[in-house]
């Protein structure tokens, strides 16, 4: 547990007269000894409540994201956690006291099963439909730059991460032969086809594990930490990401069986693409999974303390499924 965290939410639940119960939680960023933020559960004014505490190198206003999302929202059956106190000390760093989750649900868990994807994409649309259209805040300076200028930007953040990393490790997992052609190919065709496209305001972190399920009826979403100015596609490759490249995935699976389900979400989404209207599908989650796949190369496996032959067994997952999207598109899907 980070002692500069555990402190600071022992001095905030005092302060607020915050009833601390249990620990819930502690996320880190990429590595252990960089935690973001802390969870715990308890009571405030009479209510059960959620205290969190964050200091994230990554700008975030998620109490007042979170707060303008309940504002809006008009859905009957997706919901938020009420914010009942919060404060925003730095561009990073804060606290908020939330609305605790009803006890008798539970969270979406990766790899989906096809009856809870079938569900979750309909939950999907539903926040579409219910999320501000426009910004609920001033726009940050790199929210202004073209989408494609904007994708490289972020995916040159995940390269130092990864050079950093690879610099103070004795065993290196990027080997620069096999990376680099692969790199240089991949930011071409994000280049290229983002270049075309629009940006749109978003929850940026839809995945199983951030909507929690209390009935056919009531779902709730979690961690809004991650609201941006997006290009569009983004939350589509998000997905895919989340439910077979990271938390959802299997390397134990033989490559063809694990790139049968990165398939099977590209065809899935095809007609949800249809519904938001976005146009040349193909070539938008070609795009978008080659940005998630050189961001989970680069931040999730290159800047992680991850054993060095686990690194190498994904890497070599993860280069094979690059090397497919990297190809022209009338190769694309076979």
């Amino acid at each position: 547990m980070s002692t500069n965290l555990h402190d600071k939410a022992q001095r905030v639940a005092k302060e607020n007269n915050f009833a601390l119960d249990r620990f819930l939680y502690e996320a880190d960023y990429y590595t252990k000894d960089k935690p973001r933020n802390v969870i715990y559960d308890g009571v405030f004014e009479g209510q059960k409540a959620i205290l969190k505490v964050y200091q994230d190198p990554r700008i975030t206003d998620e109490p007042v994201s979170l707060a303008a999302f309940n504002k809006s929202n008009t859905s009957e059956i997706l919901k938020a956690p009420q914010v009942y106190a919060h404060k925003i000390e730095t561009p990073h760093q804060g606290w908020m006291i939330v609305e605790k989750l009803p006890e008798s649900g539970r969270f979406f868990s990766s790899p989906l099963t096809e009856k809870d994807r079938e569900e979750f994409l309909k939950i999907f649309l539903e926040l579409k439909n219910n999320f501000p259209q426009k910004p609920t805040r001033q726009l940050r300076l790199a929210e202004h730059l073209p989408p494609a200028d904007f994708n490289i930007g972020r995916i040159n953040r995940w390269f130092e991460l990864a050079h950093n990393k690879e610099a103070e490790s004795i065993h290196k997992a990027l080997e620069p032969s096999e990376l680099i052609p692969r790199y240089t190919k991949a930011l071409e065709i994000i280049r290229e086809e983002f270049k075309h496209r629009d940006k749109e305001w978003i929850h940026g972190h839809f995945k199983p594990a951030e909507l929690y399920k209390v009935s056919d009826t009531e779902y709730y979403l979690l961690d809004f930490a991650h609201t941006h100015l997006f290009p569009e596609g983004h939350e589509l490759g998000f997905m895919i990401w989340a439910d077979c490249l990271m938390n959802g995935a299997d390397y134990s699976l033989s490559y063809q069986d694990w790139e049968q389900k990165v398939l099977d979400w590209v065809e899935i989404l095809a007609p949800i693409a249809k519904t938001l209207k976005y146009k040349n599908y193909q070539q938008l989650i070609r795009a978008s999974l080659i940005e998630r796949i050189l961001g989970t190369i680069l931040a999730d496996i290159g800047a992680t303390d991850m054993a060095i032959k686990d690194k190498k067994d994904q890497l070599d997952y993860l280069y094979r499924l690059l090397d497919r999207f990297i190809t022209p598109p009338n190769k694309y899907p076979s």
